[in-house]
């Protein structure tokens, strides 16, 4: 895809370029400046050009692939949006700070002045930008300072789309990093989420808008600490709907669950999470008594498991893990369910329940081994790998070292070499994830201070 440049060239002049998108991850410098120049084409770029606020009008340049630069005349001290469609086959960089500081002040001022798709269009590529090194996190994350405000699904499908790779970056760690990530984030979300809710007519467009950001809602911003709490001036949006549903169900405990009544039904599994996660231990022991009485391994029965995954308190969090080392018959898990719920517990966007899963293993190696049976059979290292995608810490490197040290023969006794091959992709992960956080954490937590 072409990427075409916008800069000021002087008072009365823009320049307009093009060259072809570089993937920092896929481009290789075998490519000459003249492979580079055979992959440009004649492009059409649509722009607009106009005061704060005013009714925008529409112009088309055309860009010659042999024509390095063309210019464009117009008054440079004022505001220029190019692709203000969203429709154009390229993606846009402005290569003057300003220029982009102007469209910024738009949408704080008055985001709907540009259309939904461009919009959505502006967030995805500065962001894919960032990826690649065209410019910083933090210049893609200002672009979204005004974003509570914005009622467009494609919008925030776009940021989410790109934020939520971020973000996971970070889950591992419950600490000011995460915290300033979570706040961010929730901040946004449990303000749309009001207004929607304001609302006694919505579209379906705001109805699709309010399930996706109650999911997240309900997965990413979990339990904020009284802090954070303070600054948002109130109970976080799941954390009040999880309490008043648990509040319902566990008044009458032998009637209709009231996540029954939630639609869509995708729903269902992360406010059952959210309540195990706000409720404790009374929500736990609530929850666990309904598992045991489940009997057929349905949606449900997998469902229910999982929200058994994403308790919060470290004590409980042990009980459950110890539960997997006894059999079904007093109360534990079966081989499949053990390692299931291990998967959840890696999965689920909670750093507490993470960060207990190798001292468990490693505490109960020959326990686990026992249940499970022969383990080359059995995925230790995939568990290893699962876990390296949150881990981003050298610290978290070293845990996971240690833990292959201290079992290496029970793991490597074998000829399979797929375990080591595994192992091996789990420590490049990691090292991938410490550099990354070392190149562009402190941009991006800056940036939303």
């Amino acid at each position: 895809m072409p990427v075409v440049k916008l800069s000021i060239a002087n008072e009365s002049h823009f320049a307009f370029s093009q060259e072809q998108f570089r993937q920092k991850r896929s481009y290789t410098d075998a490519r000459t400046n003249d492979d580079e120049s055979s992959l440009l084409r004649l492009l059409p770029v649509t722009h607009t050009q106009l005061k704060l606020n005013e009714v925008p009008g529409r112009n088309t340049s055309w860009l010659i692939p042999n024509e390095n630069v063309t210019f464009l005349s117009g008054n440079t001290e004022e505001y220029i949006l190019v692709n203000p469609d969203g429709t154009g086959y390229h993606r846009t960089v402005y290569d003057d700070p300003i220029l982009l500081n102007r469209i910024q002040t738009q949408l704080e001022q008055d985001h709907e002045a540009i259309k939904p798709l461009t919009r959505a269009r502006l967030l995805f590529d500065y962001f894919t930008f960032a990826e690649n090194d065209y410019c910083k996190y933090s210049t893609a994350l200002s672009l979204a300072t005004y974003l509570q405000r914005d009622k467009s699904l494609a919008v925030w499908t776009a940021f989410l789309d790109k934020f939520i790779d971020i973000y996971s970056k970070f889950l591992s760690h419950p600490d000011c990093d995460y915290a300033m990530l979570e706040y961010f984030l929730q901040s946004k979300i449990d303000y749309r989420l009001e207004e929607i809710g304001k609302l006694s007519d919505i579209s379906e467009e705001l109805k699709l808008l309010r399930d996706k950001l109650l999911h997240l809602a309900c997965r990413y911003t979990p339990f904020p600490s009284q802090n954070q709490q303070n600054r948002l001036m109130k109970k976080p949006y799941c954390l009040s709907l999880a309490q008043n549903l648990f509040q319902k169900w566990s008044d009458n405990p032998a009637g209709v669950s009231p996540l029954n009544s939630i639609f869509p039904e995708t729903l269902r599994t992360e406010l059952e999470c959210a309540i195990v996660a706000y409720g404790g231990k009374q929500a736990f022991d609530f929850l666990f008594e309904k598992f045991q009485n489940l009997t057929a391994k349905n949606e449900s029965y997998f469902d229910t498991l999982k929200s058994l995954a994403c308790a919060r308190e470290g004590d409980v969090i042990q009980v459950l893990l110890e539960k997997t080392l006894l059999p079904t018959s007093d109360g534990g898990f079966s081989v499949e369910d053990t390692w299931q719920l291990i998967y959840y517990i890696i999965d689920i966007p909670f750093a507490n329940g993470r960060a207990q899963i190798l001292p468990f293993l490693s505490k109960n190696f020959e326990q686990i081994i026992d249940k499970i049976g022969d383990v080359y059979d059995r995925p230790i290292p995939q568990v290893l790998l699962s876990l390296a995608d949150y881990f981003s810490t050298t610290e978290q490197r070293n845990e996971v070292e240690e833990f292959v040290e201290l079992h290496q023969n029970k793991i490597f006794n074998g000829s399979d070499s797929n375990f080591a091959i595994k192992i091996k992709e789990a420590f490049e992960v990691i090292d991938t994830n410490i550099q990354w956080r070392k190149i562009y954490g402190q941009d991006i937590l800056k940036s939303i201070l």
